[in-house]
């Protein structure tokens, strides 16, 4: 095993016929701390689904929801959920809506897929369901550092800085996100560190 090399893939999805939401979720995290890197894929995602819903209404609203993120909004959503619901592959079908996402980092490289699958009968569901896989993600993440009081601070942050980010300039593409998520987690994380 490459301990240089630090991997968190997950995948958000809903079974075909519900509405609740299923995880897989993987971490490695090599010679890096999770919270650091949990805090890349959280940035490196949320600015994926802003490009891919940008120029929409689920766009607009979402950049001014990471503007204007508390923390007391992130402990809801992370108490919200009690238990993350594993994916089941019996349970599975053609239809299930599906976010997969895996984020790879060496102290040389940073990098990130995204995929999207399902079946949406409108542009604008799928739109919609993007915007909502990331209050998922950040339920998820905050079950997995449950405990960690300045958890949900290190998150805000991150979300309120590409909040500001996406408003003072949203011109950018993807091969840009992980230069600009870098310097946005770095500093959060320094502050993270700081505070315990």
């Amino acid at each position: 095993m490459n301990t240089n090399n630090g991997i968190i893939s997950f995948e958000i999805g809903m079974y075909g016929y519900s509405e609740e939401y299923f995880f897989d979720y993987k971490e490695n995290k090599g010679i890096f701390d999770p919270v650091f890197l949990q805090g890349l894929a959280f940035a490196d995602y949320v600015l994926k689904i802003f490009l891919e819903t940008q120029n929409t209404v689920h766009g607009d609203t979402f950049a001014n929801f990471l503007y204007l993120l508390k923390s007391g909004d992130i402990e809801a959503l992370k108490k919200e959920k009690r238990e993350i619901v594993p994916f089941n592959e019996e349970e599975a079908s053609l239809d299930d809506i599906r976010f997969l996402f895996e984020l790879s980092y060496s102290i040389k490289k940073h990098s990130f897929s995204f995929e999207a699958s399902g079946n949406w009968v409108e542009e604008d569901l799928f739109k919609l369901d993007m915007v909502n896989s990331v209050f998922e993600l950040i339920s998820l993440l905050g079950q997995r550092n449950l405990y960690d009081e300045n958890y949900s601070l290190y998150l805000q942050e991150i979300a309120n800085n590409i909040g500001k980010y996406l408003k003072d300039n949203n011109c950018f593409d993807e091969t840009a996100i992980p230069e600009i998520t870098f310097m946005i987690v770095v500093l959060a994380y320094e502050n993270y560190l700081n505070i315990i």
